[in-house]
C-alpha cells in the first residue's frame, strides 16, 4: 500500500506544472457538505454555520464549536482558541481535573445563544437552514491535542439549536490520537505528530461521508479520477488575498463521471501542518491518502481540498498573517470578521463552492 502512495504521490508532482495556474472548473455540482480535522474542523464548523443554506451536513474531527474562540469576551481569542478549545484541562490532576472541565470546557448552549443572536442579525445564515441537516462529529479518546469534550460541546450546540438526536453521529474511538483515521496510512492509531494521519482499521472517510449523504457504494467503480491543482489566488483580490493565509494552489478531486453529470460536492480541510505545502515534512498529504478520493470516485462526489499556507514570519508592517502551522482561522489571524458573511477566508471558499455548483454553460 505505501508503494502505491509514493508512486501515486509522484505522479501528482509530475503533473504540478501543467496545472499549477488552471483555474477551478465550472461542474454542476450539488448537495454540498463539508468536513475537516483539528482547524480544519474548527473551520468546517465555522461555515457550515455561517452559510448553512448552502450545505447538506457537516463533519467534524478533533475540533470544536462555531465561534469556539470567541466565547470569553475578557479574553483574547487567539488565548481562547488555544486554551479551552484544546485542552483546558491538561495539566490538572485528578478529581480537580473535573472541576476544571465543569468550568473551562465550551458552553456548546451559551454558542448557539450567540450563534441565534448573530442570525438575528444577518451576520450568519438563519440558524434554522440547520433543522434537516446531519452532523458526524469524532474524537480521539488518546487525544492530548483537541480533548473529547471540547468536540462533545459541538453536539450540544447543535441540541441547543434544536437538532434531533438521530441527526448528531459522535464517533469514538479510544485508543485514536489527534489525526484523521485512514487504511491508506501504516502508522498506527495511537501515534502522535504529522503528518496527523493513521491507522485505526476504521475507514472514517466513508463513515463521514455515508452520514452526511445515506448509503454509499463502498466498491465498485473502476473509473478514474482526476486530482487537479488549482489557482486560489483568483477568489480575492490581491490585498485581500495576503491577508487571508490562503495558500497559492488547492486540489480538487473529480471523479470520471463527473465531468458529465450532477454530482455531489464535498468540502475537506485539512489540519495544521497537513497542506500540500508541507510535503518536504510529511510522509502523507492529506489530499492523497485521507480515503476521501477512492470514496468519492464510486459515488459520484467531487472532493475539493482547500489549502493553507505558513507563515513564520511575524512582520507588523505586512499584511501577510503570522500562522506558523498553517492553520485554518478560528480566531481572527486573518480577520475580526473570521466568523461572519465577512470572513476572507469564507469568502473565498463559497467563491469556489459558487464556481463549482454553477453550470458550464454560466
Amino acid at each position: 500500500m505505501r508503494n502505491w502512495i509514493k508512486l501515486f504521490f509522484i505522479s501528482s508532482l509530475l503533473s504540478v506544472t501543467a496545472h499549477a495556474e488552471q483555474q477551478l472548473p465550472k461542474l454542476h455540482a450539488e448537495q454540498v457538505s463539508l468536513s475537516g480535522l483539528s482547524s480544519g474542523g474548527f473551520m468546517a464548523a465555522q461555515l457550515h454555520v455561517i452559510y448553512s443554506s448552502q450545505f447538506v451536513g457537516v463533519g467534524v474531527i478533533a475540533g470544536g464549536p462555531y465561534h469556539c474562540a470567541g466565547m470569553d469576551a475578557l479574553v483574547a481569542d487567539v488565548i481562547t482558541a488555544q486554551s479551552r478549545c484544546m485542552n483546558p484541562c491538561g495539566l490538572w490532576l485528578w478529581p480537580f481535573s473535573l472541576a476544571c472541565e465543569r468550568i473551562f470546557l465550551p458552553d456548546g448552549e451559551s454558542l448557539a445563544e450567540e450563534a441565534q443572536e448573530f442570525s438575528q442579525e444577518q451576520l450568519i445564515d438563519d440558524v434554522d437552514q440547520l433543522q434537516n441537516q446531519q452532523v458526524y462529529l469524532f474524537s480521539g479518546g488518546e487525544d492530548e491535542t483537541v480533548v473529547s469534550g471540547v468536540t462533545e460541546s459541538i453536539e450540544h450546540f447543535y441540541q441547543a439549536l434544536g437538532l434531533p438526536d438521530d441527526q448528531i453521529h459522535f464517533r469514538q474511538l479510544e485508543n485514536a490520537a489527534h489525526a484523521f483515521i485512514s487504511n491508506a496510512s501504516d502508522r498506527s492509531c495511537g501515534s502522535e505528530g504529522a503528518p496527523f494521519i493513521n491507522n485505526c482499521d476504521y475507514n472514517q472517510a466513508f463513515d463521514l461521508l455515508q452520514t452526511l449523504y445515506g448509503p454509499l457504494q463502498s466498491e465498485g467503480s473502476t473509473g478514474t479520477g482526476s486530482l487537479l491543482e488549482f489557482n486560489q489566488t483568483e477568489f480575492l483580490g490581491s490585498e485581500e488575498f495576503a491577508a487571508s493565509g490562503l495558500a497559492d494552489s488547492g486540489w480538487i478531486f473529480i471523479p470520471q463521471a463527473c465531468q458529465q453529470k450532477r454530482c455531489k460536492l464535498h468540502l475537506a480541510f485539512h489540519g495544521c501542518r497537513q497542506s500540500a505545502a508541507e510535503q518536504d515534512q510529511n510522509s502523507l498529504l492529506f489530499y492523497q491518502a485521507s480515503g476521501y478520493n477512492t470514496v468519492a470516485e464510486n459515488n459520484d462526489i467531487i472532493i475539493i481540498y482547500p489549502q493553507i499556507r505558513a507563515m513564520d514570519t511575524m512582520d507588523s508592517l505586512s499584511d501577510t498573517p503570522y500562522n506558523p502551522r498553517g492553520c485554518w482561522d478560528f480566531w481572527g489571524y486573518s480577520d475580526d470578521n473570521y466568523y461572519n458573511r465577512d470572513s476572507i477566508q469564507g469568502r473565498a471558499i463559497m467563491a469556489m463552492v459558487r464556481r463549482l455548483i454553477s453550470t458550464r454553460e454560466n
